[in-house]
C-alpha cells in the first residue's frame, strides 16, 4: 500500500471496504480528495498547494516554468 508509488503511476484509484470496491476516481482527484487515504506531501501541503501528490507538484507549484 505505497500511495507516492500509486499517485505516480496510477491512473485511476479506488479502495476496497468490507470487500466492496468504491468508487473508481482519477488518481489526481482520489488522493487530494481523501484524508487518510492520500501520499505524505498532499498531507503536509494540502493547505498551501491542494493538488500536490508528490514532491515533484510541489517544486512545480513554486517554479512554474521548470514543468
Amino acid at each position: 500500500h505505497d500511495m507516492e508509488f500509486c499517485a505516480k503511476f496510477a491512473d485511476k484509484c479506488t479502495f476496497m471496504f468490507d470487500g466492496h470496491l468504491n468508487t473508481l476516481l482519477a488518481t489526481q482527484s482520489f488522493f487530494a480528495d481523501n484524508f487518510f487515504f492520500t501520499t505524505p506531501i498532499n498531507r503536509i501541503a494540502r493547505d498551501q498547494v491542494k493538488d500536490a501528490l508528490l514532491p515533484v507538484d510541489l517544486k512545480l507549484a513554486n517554479h512554474p516554468e521548470r514543468g
